[in-house]
């Protein structure tokens, strides 16, 4: 296909009186080829003008002045363009001897010349703004595909003898509090909080007594460091519901201290349980983790507020309070969006191996997503990350609302339909990346709701 460019300038060199060999030795100068300048040639297939007395290489502007036959006596000036080619002088190009012929045959040469600069111009411009429009769609998706990252949290293992889940390894097999009159007894005075003074102390301490050994235990795991515990990995078996079922017993073991004159001893258990809160929504791998170690909290928030007497907590100390259970919040947020995020790349590579239990344990189920993966024409990771990614934004900006505040509603809009949705029709038609979304993305208003009840309960401390 010949050339626009080289196809004008032909065609003004030619009109211009250049010769054929000075055009094509200034165009093969300038990088050209034989085959574009003949493609220009043959397209406008000029009569060669009779041969002309090489001159000698103008490199810049010449203004050279003649006067015109049969015209006005004002002098004609001409300016010969800058071109890194052989040009001849003006003189040697026919001139025109009468002013009717002049006013009919140069429109024809300033259209031949002007058009084509426009064209190219015109050209030139709109390749331009698609060139930076498109650099700058590729910096926006490079500068997102690293701000992905920015929240990712991978999984850290902390050294066993640091780790006080290893304290209560022989109760993680089963709820501990089996009994239901011993349930409903706990859920009576740690759950719906009522009047210290009113605790049965004679059947507090039959449980206390059945239970009497699981305290040792509960100060074997507050004396460590962390608490940290993911199904799947490591080969663990959590049962996270021992962590709320030792909260409680020492829950009901300080209520009971506290009414037989021992508050020191009441608030301590308070603040381990408190502790033991922390421990486990700081080093936990997801959300379910943050939302145990949240109820954790809120068991230990609700025995402080039950014994401080008239210990009143300043507004420093609660703000403090607040804001690390925010953080424990956000973290686990942050955790649940990491495991998304190492999913897809592992479904898209499987030597970028995963720090954290997936939502598919076996390796054959992901292979499934592997397979859709490779036959679908509708996979993009960028825009599978993407959605995850927007998501958290906004769940991120939920949880520094005040309480109470109408919630942004995280989620994104996606085009399948998850109720018909099935890997064995059409896998080219198949969008894998909304359906990795939709079973990935969490509602996380219920969760904002339980950290205010603990910001709450500091409060009122």
């Amino acid at each position: 296909m010949i050339n626009g460019e080289i196809l004008a300038y032909v065609r003004q060199q030619l009109n211009a009186g250049t010769t054929r060999e000075q055009i094509s030795l200034g165009l093969k100068s300038n990088g050209w080829t034989d085959e574009d300048i003949t493609q220009a040639f043959n397209a406008l297939n000029p009569t060669p003008p009779p041969p002309a007395p090489t001159p000698p290489p103008v490199f810049t502007p010449t203004a050279v002045t003649q006067p015109v036959a049969n015209s006005v006596s004002t002098p004609v000036t001409t300016v010969q363009p800058t071109i890194n080619t052989f040009i001849p002088p003006i003189q040697n190009q026919p001139v025109l001897t009468s002013q009717n012929k002049k006013s009919k045959t140069w429109p024809y040469i300033i259209g031949f010349v002007l058009v084509p600069i426009i064209i190219i111009g015109v050209v030139v411009y709109l390749g331009y703004k698609k060139t930076v429009s498109t650099v700058s769609m590729l910096g926006q998706s490079l500068t997102e595909n690293i701000a992905f990252y920015e929240h990712v949290v991978p999984y850290v293992k902390v050294p066993e003898e640091q780790n006080g889940y290893f304290a209560m390894v022989d109760l993680s097999s089963t709820n501990i509090i089996s009994d239901e009159v011993d349930r409903d007894f706990l859920t009576q005075y740690l759950n719906n909080y009522p009047n210290i003074e009113k605790l049965n102390l004679k059947e507090a301490e039959r449980i206390l007594s059945k239970y009497d050994s699981y305290i040792d235990v509960f100060d074997g795991v507050t004396g460590k460091e962390y608490f940290q515990c993911q199904s799947g990995v490591d080969g663990l078996d959590c049962k996270l519901s021992v962590v709320r079922n030792l909260s409680q017993v020492v829950g009901l073991k300080a209520l009971y201290l506290y009414n037989t004159g021992k508050a020191e001893e009441a608030k301590a258990y308070a603040n381990k349980i408190i502790k033991l809160g922390d421990m486990t929504s700081a080093s936990g791998s997801d959300l379910i983790t943050t939302l145990v170690g949240l109820a954790v909290h809120n068991t230990g928030y609700k025995v402080l507020n039950l014994v401080e007497g008239d210990s009143v907590m300043d507004e420093a100390e609660k703000e403090s309070h607040i804001s690390k259970i925010r953080e424990f919040h956000r973290d686990g947020m942050k955790k649940e969006y990491s495991r998304a995020i190492e999913f897809i790349e592992y479904v898209d590579d499987l030597n970028k191996p995963t720090s954290q239990s997936m939502y598919f344990q076996s390796e054959e189920e992901i292979n499934i997503f592997r397979t859709a993966v490779k036959d679908s024409l509708l996979w993009d990771s960028f825009a599978t990350k993407k959605l995850f990614y927007d998501s958290l934004l906004i769940d991120l900006e939920n949880i520094d609302m005040p309480c109470g505040t109408p919630y942004k509603n995280s989620h994104k809009e996606i085009s399948i339909n998850m109720e018909e949705f099935d890997f064995d029709n059409d896998a080219s038609q198949v969008n894998v990346g909304e359906f990795m979304y939709e079973m990935g993305h969490l509602t996380y208003e219920a969760y904002i709701k339980k950290s205010c009840e603990i910001q709450d309960l500091i409060k009122s401390l």
